[in-house]
């Protein structure tokens, strides 16, 4: 039986955020809760193996990758086997040293989760996130990528529309032209 060429697989389970839309802050497996809710680095390579075929692998479920202690470790291992692989984050994380290790351990793309084109919005739907601060991270990001003569991670916005932000969507298109992000994606 040939195996897929796509897998997705959730390496934290849990967020350092609480955003409105997001179902996360609900779960009852991580802290306060319980124990840390990351993926065992032997686990993650052990899923690899078993997944011969695979091409791309795109790393992300309802948690923040960056939170992961091992997580470029992960992606580096991937990379290593021949198999492209993308994120999601929410990029609140991100500081020098990661932005290093977003370009070099071969991540292929980023998507960044940004809900809104100014601080009121965002801030108001990114519960405990800094509008400032993701936006400047962004641009570390694209700095270091520069720096290091890299177009990879390719850098993907996605946006989580509602009511709330509707009227923002012509802006971050703008922003997004700006920080000349390949794709934008508008989801519901």
């Amino acid at each position: 039986m040939k195996l897929p060429g796509y897998v997705q697989i959730e390496p934290v389970g849990q967020c350092n955020l609480r955003c409105q839309m997001c179902s996360i802050q609900f779960r009852q497996d991580g802290p306060p809760y319980g124990a840390l809710a990351f993926m065992e680095f032997e686990k993650f390579t052990a899923l690899i193996e078993q997944f011969g075929d695979v091409r791309e692998l795109h790393m992300q479920g309802l948690g923040e990758p960056m939170m992961h202690p091992r997580f470029f470790d992960m992606v580096a291992y991937a990379v290593s086997k021949g198999i492209r692989v993308s994120t999601n984050s929410n990029l609140t994380l991100l500081n020098e040293r990661r932005a290093e290790r977003c370009v070099t351990s071969g991540l292929h793309s980023l998507h960044v989760s940004i809900d809104g084109a100014s601080a009121e919005t965002y801030e108001r739907i990114r519960v405990r996130a800094h509008f400032e601060r993701v936006v400047g991270n962004l641009e570390r990001l694209l700095v270091t990528r520069r720096r290091l003569g890299s177009a990879h991670p390719g850098i993907e916005l996605v946006v989580v529309i509602m009511r709330q932000n509707l009227a923002e969507l012509p802006k971050l298109v703008r922003m997004a032209h700006h920080w000349s992000v390949e794709k934008m994606f508008v989801q519901h």
